[in-house]
Order: structure tokens, then sequence, then C-alpha cells
């Protein structure tokens, strides 16, 4: 069973070095299987301890891995559901997708856009929990779970980091809101499967009109309508 799982892991890892040059797809298969078995915090170091590879170079290059490497977040995304995903939970029929954002707790000062974000998971309605990190915008594949058939899994696809307008005003860089990128990450999955029904599901956070614009004809979208909003015949 062991042989099985590592055997299919590497198929994986071959597959998602698509996106990717050839130096660039070594170091990546390293510090993919040093994530998996790194039982501790995944750090670089750490991931390449926890590698079964033989490391002979220095670590400072896994490094540059994730700030000038020549691969392209969009690029993964694109083979991890093009070629993975659709293939084994959804070769037919309709492609059901979410978005929502969620807050990655970080600590120190110096991190790069960084902000005070409202922890979704963990407040309630009385008691709102602040923490201090990033805020993530994700699209997930919906997809039924083997074990039950009752549940729905959702396995991320894409993320989009938002940044504060005043991070924006310092980068400098266009803000975007949170439903604007959705949208786009939206039109990126139209353009990755054209002859496919999109369904998209968020939240009443994203039902504005930043969102519904320019998506494409193909793409349904299913959120909450505000209390306040005005219905016509």
């Amino acid at each position: 069973m062991l042989q099985e799982i590592v055997k299919v892991f590497r198929s994986l890892s071959q597959t998602l070095c698509i996106a990717c040059n050839a130096p660039t797809a070594d170091n990546f298969v390293t510090l993919r299987s040093g994530l998996v078995l790194c039982l501790g915090r995944p750090t670089v170091r750490n991931m390449l301890r926890a590698s079964n590879r033989k490391i002979n170079q220095h670590e400072s290059r896994y490094h540059r891995f994730f700030a000038r490497a020549m691969w392209s977040i969009d690029k993964l995304s694109q083979v991890w559901l093009v070629e993975i995903l659709i293939p084994l939970f959804a070769p037919t029929g309709d492609v059901h997708v979410c978005g929502d954002e969620t807050t990655c707790g970080k600590s120190g000062r110096r991190v790069a856009c960084a902000a005070w974000y409202r922890d979704a998971v963990h407040s309630s309605g009385q008691q709102p929990v602040i923490d201090w990190g990033h805020n993530w915008v994700v699209v997930g594949l919906i997809v039924a779970c083997p074990c039950h058939v009752q549940r729905k899994l959702q396995l991320p696809v894409m993320a989009r980091l938002y940044r504060s307008e005043k991070h924006c005003r310092q980068a400098p860089r266009p803000f975007q809101t949170r439903p604007e990128l959705l949208a786009q990450m939206i039109k990126k999955l139209g353009q990755w499967l054209p002859h496919r029904r999109i369904r998209v599901s968020a939240d009443g956070a994203y039902a504005a009109d930043k969102m519904l614009q320019g998506l494409p004809s193909a793409v349904a979208f299913t959120s909450r309508i505000r209390r306040d909003a005005a219905r016509y015949e």
C-alpha cells in the first residue's frame, strides 16, 4: 500500500513539473516531498531536512525558488486543475467551484502585505477574533467525498493575496477588492475549461457588480441576495 502511495505521489509531482523548467522542477520536487514528510513547521530548512532526496547544493537555492525561480503560480494551478483534478473528479458534466477568503496568521512586524483581519473560522457573532496576517481569496473545486456520499470536499485550485489600499499605494499597484480578485480567477477557469459549464457559489460578500461584470457566458454564479435588494418583476 505504501509503495502505491509513493508511486502515485511521484506521478503527481512529475505532472506538476510541467509548470517549471528543468532545474526549477528538481527543486520543486524536493520541496514538495519535504512538505509532505515534514512534521514540524514547514520552513525551507525543515522541508529540506525531511525530504528523502540527497541535497547537493546550498539551501539558499531553495529559498530563491519562491522569489526568483522561473515558474508561474497560475500555470501550476492550471496543470493542477486541468491535468489532475478534472480527469479524476469531474471528467463530465458541470464543474462546481466555490470562492471565499481565509486568513493566514503571521508573526512579526515586517511581513509584507500583512494587516489585521477578522478570522471567520474562530469568530462568532458575539466574539470576533482578529488576527495579524495575510488574507487570501481562494477558489476550490467541489467534488463528492469518496467515503461519504452525502458530503462534499473542497479542493483548493487557485488563490490571490488581498492587499489593502494602504499597501497598494506603497507598492504602487492598482487596488483590487475581494470580488474583483475572485472574478479574475473565475475568468482564468473559463479560459482553461472553454467547453465546460462552470457553476460558482460564494457568500453574500461577493454578490457585487464587480464580481458579475465580464464573467464568461458559460459561468453561472450563485450567491445570497442582499436584504435591502430592490427586486423587479
